[in-house]
């Protein structure tokens, strides 16, 4: 459970969640986010939850987490925390979000280009960015939802999920988490580049990546980032395509 008080004293921002608000039932954080862009809210603003009824991921998929089992949580972004390349957000979050848990709970969190984080082969947190405009300008809404205590997930699931609880977490503690992936996040934000550390967090480089282009699939190995944020994949023919978006598929994680 999140408590706003306790929130406060964990923080380090100057802006990031220093405002906003807590829910026990939402229909999607990232949606009462937009809702709030829309209606003037400061830049900063987190909107958190204990429980979704509409929960999303990226490419309209649904995101189901039991009630109080996940770090459900949006930031609103405008000028001056919104980076040029809006791109950007998501590989940045994705690294406020493994260092928290790498240097606050010693995990190996790594991630999965460009917005899974991952512990071992599964998926322990999902990253969804999305962006509008209204009277004040350009903003973002960056969605986060981390697997806090889920003790084991579907069939359909157990292979491409984990939380932090079946890594060993006893007692994952929330306001700790929040605080500290926004602590990580103000100053990557602040910088509006990709850091140096993204390259060797990412699990998906070396590795034979599928993906589709112009309606055709096509398969090569993952090579680099580049400053855009963009994934570099070197095909059999030795020609390099840079991926923006869409479905990656990765040898070796998510079962795959």
């Amino acid at each position: 459970m999140l408590c706003w008080e306790t929130l406060q004293t964990h923080l380090t921002t100057k802006t990031l969640a220093r405002r906003g608000d807590f829910f026990s039932l939402i229909d999607s954080t990232n949606e009462e986010a937009k809702r709030q862009a829309r209606a003037g809210a400061e830049t900063g603003s987190v909107f958190a939850a204990d429980y979704q009824s509409g929960g999303k991921g990226r490419l309209g998929r649904r995101w189901e987490s039991a009630k109080g089992e996940s770090l459900l949580f949006s930031l609103l972004l405008k000028k001056p925390l919104l980076p040029e390349n809006l791109g950007l957000l998501p590989l940045l979050s994705g690294v406020a979000v493994c260092r928290t848990l790498r240097e606050g709970l010693g995990l190996d969190a790594r991630i999965k280009w460009p917005n899974d984080v991952l512990l071992g082969s599964r998926k322990v947190c999902g990253i969804l960015a999305e962006s509008g405009s209204g009277p004040d300008g350009l903003w973002a809404v960056v969605g986060m939802g981390l697997n806090l205590s889920q003790p084991a997930f579907p069939a359909d699931l157990e292979k491409r999920a984990t939380s932090l609880r079946m890594a060993g977490v006893k007692e994952p503690d929330a306001c700790a988490l929040l605080s500290g992936i926004c602590n990580r996040l103000e100053p990557l934000l602040s910088a509006g580049t990709l850091p140096d550390a993204y390259v060797p967090l990412c699990q998906s480089l070396g590795r034979r990546v599928r993906f589709t282009r112009d309606g055709r699939t096509l398969s090569g190995i993952a090579a680099g980032i580049a400053p855009d944020g963009a994934l570099l994949v070197s095909l059999p023919g030795g020609e390099t395509l840079p991926v923006f978006s869409g479905e990656v598929t990765v040898q070796g994680i998510y079962g795959e």
